[in-house]
């Protein structure tokens, strides 16, 4: 019984949750890099210690700053979409070139996150 306590479902939920902020905490802190964040040291600590509300936040955040920002074509830089022409090269801007919301790296850190955030929850009613 005691074995069973120690080393049983408590000792996987821990080690689950544990992953789940890890990748978690990796997805945001690739994101931040991929769109030069100068705080990604920072969400990445947030969201190792206080979990997917501050990984929440930061998406949150992260979309309402680029909301009306889109990608040269021409020379890879972030340009408001108010602009017609790329301030830095100085080339015609489409305004149908927006990035996707998430890479297909981050992506893939952030679905192993939520599974293993499902299965911990899993783990929660069996302790219960």
């Amino acid at each position: 019984m005691l074995f069973n306590e120690l080393f049983g479902l408590p000792l996987i939920k821990m080690f689950v949750s544990l992953l789940c902020y890890i990748f978690m905490a990796i997805a945001v802190y690739k994101d931040a890099k991929e769109h030069k964040n100068n705080s990604a040291i920072f969400w990445t600590i947030a969201v190792l210690f206080f979990g997917i509300l501050f990984a929440l936040i930061y998406f949150i955040c992260r979309y309402f700053k680029e909301k009306n920002v889109i990608i040269c074509p021409h020379c890879g830089n972030e340009v408001s979409t108010q602009y017609p022409i790329c301030m830095f090269c100085k080339q015609p801007v489409k305004t149908s070139t927006k990035r996707n919301f998430f890479s297909d790296e981050v992506k893939k850190y952030i679905i192993i996150a939520i599974l293993l955030y499902m299965v911990d929850l899993i783990i929660r009613r069996l302790i219960v």
